[in-house]
């Protein structure tokens, strides 16, 4: 058992920073996401994958430990205790 540091961006989720959330054992991203949300952010996981194809939205970046996931592989990622995900807005122009 171990814990999870969550980063989330106040555009998703305003006055948000991070937590720890308590991880009997690993998961996927999708599924540590999901328990969050349902309880802390409901509509986040909207804001975040289609929720048709579970593909991370376009404009949305997530971190696992400083390393982006693949968009379309981003609901199956692995994640276990003492890793630290970000969730963060896409950023584009010059």
């Amino acid at each position: 058992m171990g814990r999870v540091e969550l980063r989330i961006a106040a555009q998703f989720y305003p006055g948000f920073e991070k937590t720890e959330v308590q991880l009997a054992e690993s998961c996927t991203l999708y599924r540590l996401l999901e328990q969050w949300s349902a309880e802390h952010a409901p509509g986040l996981m909207e804001q975040l994958f289609n929720p048709d194809t579970l593909v991370l939205r376009e404009g949305v970046l997530i971190l696992i430990n400083g390393k982006a996931v693949q968009q379309e592989d981003a609901h199956k990622s692995s994640i276990a205790p003492g890793d630290t995900v970000t969730v963060l807005p896409v950023i584009v122009g010059g």
